[in-house]
């Protein structure tokens, strides 16, 4: 049987990526997964985005266009559909609750029982200008027996779920889909930045124990927190790599696009290094503390030390994990100690960072002084290519891996595939698309 491809296209602020791999289907229908295999990426500017919605679409497509086109041609394949990771702040969660009777008289559980239980749980009241993206099990609760994950051949009276239901605007899921079909392909599906992120970069050990992943991207900080297999909340901040950028331009009057170098080039979260500021200008920067960058509208010069960098991006990469604890302790969303803290005994896993701006040296100790538990840089840990076990990567591969998980695969055994909370077991973490956005989707 020939192998199967598999696209994914990331639109971010910063880039838009699109990657291609290769799958074989009967490795994966025989447990024996190898993982991916990357056969072509194309990466292009970001136009026509910001902070995860189409600005611009005519921008928007050209750069969707361009990311793919190279893709196809490194990977020597055509393209008419890919899966498309979508984010924003307009990401809404929340928690919903579906049941049914087993009526039949082997009270045994079927696929069919458990669609229903999540159609009863979609069945929630949504805004005209609002659309479910996501519908997503985190339990089912056999006669009142909770924590199951898979009831599917168990039996039961009664079957109920808690199932989280991921919502968007209306509008945003619309112009993202607009954008790729004027490009000339398909959306095959869409998937959540973080939760397609975490395909690529969380275990199943750590989404049981418990863990909250960061995705750090250009325009916005995404988190997906995970607790007993399942998805615990979302939520997403408009801030982002592309304000540390901006911070540095009006800091050190510097163009953005040098900023952006200095940014990757020296930049640190370590707050520790903001001391002792302002230094004196220097004329000559062969010390490995002096950074010599170019003025806004001069065509000179000045030499900074790098401490005065680290005092210009440590407050901001602060602000947004102090933003992003606020916003998941509040209403008792996450319990927290005394301190204001999280309790490390409920996130075992701790902080996984993942995203470009996750790779600035010195930002898991800032994550762990913030969130007061371990925090370690997330990488995709299913491809053997060095090149893209990078956090910048970590959304393209989640999406390949999630097409690989879904209905892509033919062969693949589909006897769960609608309820599965875990992410390598039979079937994808993600349980339904809506019909309206799939409506859409197949316009």
């Amino acid at each position: 049987m020939k192998n199967e491809i598999i696209a994914g296209l990331d639109l971010g602020t910063s880039k838009v990526t699109c990657m291609i791999a290769k799958i074989n289907p009967v490795l994966y229908e025989n447990g024996t997964n190898p993982g991916p295999e990357i056969i072509g990426v194309g990466i292009s500017e970001s136009k026509g985005l910001s902070n995860g919605i189409v600005i611009n679409l005519e921008r928007a497509t050209e750069s969707i266009k361009t990311a793919i086109s190279t893709a196809e041609k490194n990977a020597g394949v055509k393209l008419t559909e890919l899966y498309t990771a979508i984010t924003g702040a307009h990401i809404r969660g929340e928690s919903s609750r579906g049941v049914t009777s087993i009526s039949r008289s082997d009270k045994e559980i079927t696929p069919a029982d458990v669609s229903h239980v999540i159609d009863q749980a979609q069945a929630i009241k949504v805004p005209m200008d609002r659309s479910i993206i996501h519908s997503i099990p985190q339990e089912f609760i056999l006669d009142d027996q909770p924590g199951i994950h898979d009831p599917i051949g168990m039996n039961a009276n009664r079957l109920e779920g808690n199932i989280y239901i991921i919502t968007g605007a209306t509008t945003a899921v619309q112009n993202i889909t607009k954008s790729v079909n004027r490009a000339g392909f398909k959306v095959r599906d869409i998937v959540l930045q973080p939760i397609a992120s975490s395909y690529a970069v969380l275990d199943p050990d750590e989404q049981e124990l418990g863990c909250v992943l960061i995705d750090m991207g250009g325009g916005t900080t995404d988190v997906a927190v995970f607790y007993n297999g399942g998805i615990h909340d979302i939520l997403s901040l408009p801030l982002g790599g592309a304000d540390i950028t901006n911070d540095i331009s009006i800091g050190l009057s510097t163009p953005r696009r040098i900023a952006e170098q200095i940014k990757l080039k020296h930049g640190v979260a370590r707050s520790d290094l903001a001391h002792e500021l302002p230094p004196r200008p220097r004329t000559t920067n062969t010390n490995p503390e002096l950074i010599k960058i170019q003025k806004l509208g001069h065509n000179s010069e000045q030499v900074i030390e790098k401490k005065l960098l680290a005092s210009i991006i440590a407050p901001r990469i602060e602000e947004i994990f102090a933003l992003l604890r606020q916003k998941l302790t509040n209403n008792g969303r996450l319990p927290t100690n005394d301190r204001g803290l999280f309790y490390y005994d409920f996130l075992p896993s701790g902080i996984i960072l993942t995203g470009g701006t996750a790779k600035m040296p010195g930002i898991t100790g800032l994550a762990e002084r913030v969130f007061g538990i371990p925090a370690k840089i997330g990488v995709p840990n299913t491809i053997d290519v060095n090149q893209y076990k990078d956090p910048s990567f970590a959304t393209s591969v989640g999406l390949i891996i999630y097409g690989s998980l879904n209905n892509q695969l033919p062969t693949m055994n589909r006897r769960s595939q609608t309820i599965s909370m875990g992410k390598f077991s039979k079937t994808p973490l993600l349980a339904t698309v809506s019909n309206r956005v799939r409506k859409w989707l197949l316009e």
